[in-house]
């Protein structure tokens, strides 16, 4: 995520440089403002993506949890999830997991419950199986 920000912050900045005025001023400046609006825009995801990191190199795991959570891994019947921060769907060689934000609808339902517990979220039933 911050490789692909940095990327698009380098791109932005490389093709602000090399714009070259043309006799077309208008053309130019609207080319050179949406040039800056795309630095800003890959400053602002650069900025979210080191907000995550720091998050998830902050999180203090346990080796063991009786309750769900921040640094739970949570196997339910329906799925896996491990409540730290907003990454989404991570597929691995042996497993699929969600990981979710714990202000997250699923985590916010779920955190607090203990393993066989049952909870629901957006209208659909889980069963806890177990947590690591």
């Amino acid at each position: 995520m911050i490789q692909t920000a940095q990327q698009s912050l380098d791109q932005a900045q490389e093709a602000a440089q090399s714009e070259t005025k043309s006799s077309a001023g208008d053309k130019f400046e609207t080319g050179r403002a949406m040039m800056h609006a795309e630095m800003h825009k890959a400053k602002r995801h650069m900025a979210e993506a080191n907000v995550l990191l720091m998050d998830l190199t902050s999180m203090k795991l346990k080796s063991s949890y009786t309750h769900i959570e921040k640094g739970s891994y949570v196997i339910t019947n329906t799925g896996h999830y491990f409540v730290c921060v907003g990454l989404g769907k991570i597929t691995t060689k042996n497993a699929t997991c969600f990981a979710v934000s714990p202000a997250s609808p699923i985590a916010k339902a779920m955190i607090g419950k203990s393993a066989y517990d049952k909870f629901e979220c957006n209208g659909k039933s889980f069963t806890i199986e177990s947590i690591h």
